[in-house]
């Protein structure tokens, strides 16, 4: 396993430089800071002074590897506007988002994958039409559009949650609906596909042949094997729902990562963007690598780095 670990973090590090990069650029040009920065009555002298403050004036180049010296020292720099380091704008906001995330996951894990099961054991039947359409209608659904809908019947029609901000476990409840709708139609749909593709195989006809409680066929048996298939889509959607919750965090007013990153691009606060993305990026990777991981504990015959 280490042989195969130590060439998967060597590319994860080659990615999350090509990410910051990117990023970097990115952020440089969706326009000037200073513009929003400085007030309106600002003298060419005093934005200049400013401008100079911030590096800006520096080529490119050298505001780059500026920037990539700072990465490696830890050092992501102040924000524009608040004129704090960029590192404690965005660590307090961190576990809003984390914690969305995470909430997000374990319902595309109870609903998803329950109701893909039924519907492939009960293929042809009403509950798998049933699922066959939540899981069309969820992929179809822009999850902010989502999000307005259970808004205006759960919180405006019958006042049962409240519409925005982070407190109890009652503000979590519509945030994380909205966050896994997509992720649960298709966890719900690649389960289905996954068991029935299980179900039909031999050693399946065997073990109910055996008289093998039905149960067991299916959980010990079919759904382990059908998960092989899903953990990397599960691993990938956790590290996606982290990045995906910019949207969501805007329309509930969730004071996570993804509402901070999108207020800082509308106030071109590079810093900030920068260490979000890089943080969203850490992310990916550490999913990606835990993924090769999960594969030898859901199946011993299967040996990272070698055959199986």
């Amino acid at each position: 396993m280490a042989s195969h670990l130590i060439p998967r973090v060597l590319q994860s590090i080659a990615v999350v430089f090509v990410v910051i990069t990117l990023v970097f650029i990115g952020s440089r040009l969706i326009g000037d800071p200073i513009e929003a920065y400085a007030a309106r009555n600002a003298t060419q002298e005093a934005i200049d002074a400013q401008r100079d403050r911030l590096g800006l004036s520096d080529p490119m180049i050298v505001q780059y590897g500026n920037f990539l010296l700072g990465v490696v020292q830890l050092d992501f720099g102040d924000s524009i506007f608040s004129e704090r380091p960029a590192w404690d704008e965005v660590a307090p906001r961190l576990w809003a988002t984390v914690q969305l995330s995470l909430a997000a996951f374990v319902l595309i894990l109870v609903i998803g994958v329950p109701i893909g099961v039924l519907a492939a054991i009960r293929r042809g039947s009403i509950p798998d039409l049933i699922a066959r359409m939540l899981a069309l209608v969820g992929q179809a659904m822009p999850n902010f559009w989502l999000g307005l809908l259970l808004i205006f019947v759960f919180s405006v029609q019958l006042g049962w949650l409240p519409t925005s901000g982070r407190g109890g476990f009652e503000n979590l409840i519509m945030p994380a609906l909205t966050l896994a709708g997509f992720g649960a139609a298709a966890a719900m749909r690649l389960t289905r596909s996954g068991m029935l593709e299980v179900l039909s195989n031999d050693y399946i006809r065997t073990a109910q042949a055996k008289g093998l409680a039905n149960r067991t066929v299916i959980v010990r048996h079919a759904l382990r094997n059908a998960l092989l298939g899903l953990v990397t889509v599960l691993g990938i959607m956790l590290a996606q729902l982290l990045a995906g919750s910019i949207i969501v965090e805007v329309v509930f007013a969730w004071p996570g990562v993804g509402r901070l990153i999108f207020r800082s691009i509308s106030l071109r606060d590079f810093p900030v963007i920068q260490v979000g993305v890089l943080v969203i990026a850490l992310w990916f990777v550490v999913i990606n690598i835990l993924i090769d991981i999960s594969y030898n504990f859901l199946d011993p015959r299967i040996r990272v780095g070698g055959d199986a």
